[in-house]
């Protein structure tokens, strides 16, 4: 049994400032391989890639899914030419846009339309450098100037891989790659950019030493190369590896992991799988001279019985509420929503 205790006093203590819900996507989607880039474009269709072992090479192909029933259901493979593997799709102004890899692991950045559906290299001037990779291609509108982000490790970075961006004019036309600067890139990789309109926030993933594991998803509010000190996104984040987060709403969206909880997870890092997840909303919290309180007062929250207090049925208590509420934050999880 348990009993409400409602505590009237101020809360000297500073609760958790945000966390999310996250689950895994259904076996349809998730397999013994990898599954990458989600990429939700309405209520009901999402596309995604996925990464095997082939004939002692690895290959990854394009699926689409559907969503019936609250459940994402069985990819299928989505035909998207001659090529042996690609991967990272998105879409903009009526094309698609991928990546193709070639048999010595090159990948560069192509589309094709829906008028003539032929695979096309992008014609902006080196958006494909030579050898180089040239991937992971995601397109902004800021404040009606279009703009690619994209990832590579050309020369003139900072570092393994990048993220770099191309201004798109009026009439289609890629300009030179421009990279996103020190306030984003490190001598370390960062990958997988994702513009949240909704913060005004460009997210992506870096295994710079500073992250909790692997790679880390952070976020910088900005635009193009302006941006301000980037900030790592814990509570989306574990000792393994995120990456490839992606908003479908302003607090809901995806991301690929092969943190505990992914399908055949038999070796440290394998293998990615696609999670959802449900940022939750702030809690309202107030300082004052020191001290945090809540924004409103009096506080219900649920012990076992007789806690705090023993053998009595008072709906208060005269303890601080750090006192009282050492014994609820050992339950935590269990009492997490």
């Amino acid at each position: 049994m348990r009993i409400s205790i409602v505590i009237l006093l101020f809360i000297p203590f500073l609760l958790k400032a945000q966390t999310a819900i996250i689950k895994p996507l259904s076996k349809g989607v998730n397999s013994i391989g990898s599954e990458l880039n989600f990429i939700r474009v309405d209520e009901k269709t999402a596309y995604y890639s996925s990464s095997n072992m082939e004939q002692e090479h690895y290959e990854s192909l394009i699926y689409k899914t559907i969503f019936i029933d609250g459940i994402w259901q069985k990819g299928t493979y989505f035909n998207l030419g001659d090529a042996q593997s690609v991967a990272n799709i998105t879409f903009f102004n009526d094309s698609i846009y991928f990546v193709v890899y070639d048999n010595l692991g090159n990948c560069n950045i192509v589309y094709r339309d829906n008028i003539k559906p032929v695979t096309k290299l992008i014609n902006g001037q080196y958006i494909n450098y030579p050898r180089a990779q040239n991937t992971q291609p995601h397109f902004v509108n800021h404040n009606n100037q279009k703009v690619m982000y994209f990832v590579s490790n050309r020369e003139g970075g900072f570092g393994g891989m990048d993220i770099w961006l191309s201004i798109i004019d009026k009439d289609g036309n890629f300009g030179s790659p421009i990279n996103a600067g020190p306030n984003v890139n490190s001598r370390f990789d960062e990958i997988t950019p994702f513009f949240n309109n909704t913060e005004g926030a460009l997210y992506f993933s870096s295994n710079r030493s500073e992250s909790i594991g692997g790679f880390d998803i952070y976020n910088a509010i900005g635009h193009t190369n302006i941006w301000e000190d980037v900030k790592n996104i814990a509570f989306l984040n574990t000792e393994f590896d995120e990456m490839y987060l992606s908003f479908y709403t302003g607090n809901k969206g995806y991301i690929s992991s092969n943190r505990t909880g992914a399908l055949y997870k038999e070796q440290e890092y394998c293998c990615n799988d696609i999670f959802s997840f449900k940022i939750l909303p702030k809690k309202e919290i107030k300082e004052e001279s020191g001290a945090v309180f809540l924004k409103y007062l009096p506080l219900k929250l649920y012990f076992h019985n007789d806690e705090p207090d023993c053998c009595t049925k008072s709906t208060t208590t005269a303890k601080s509420y750090k006192d009282a509420y050492i014994s609820y934050f050992k339950m935590e999880d269990e009492y997490a929503l």
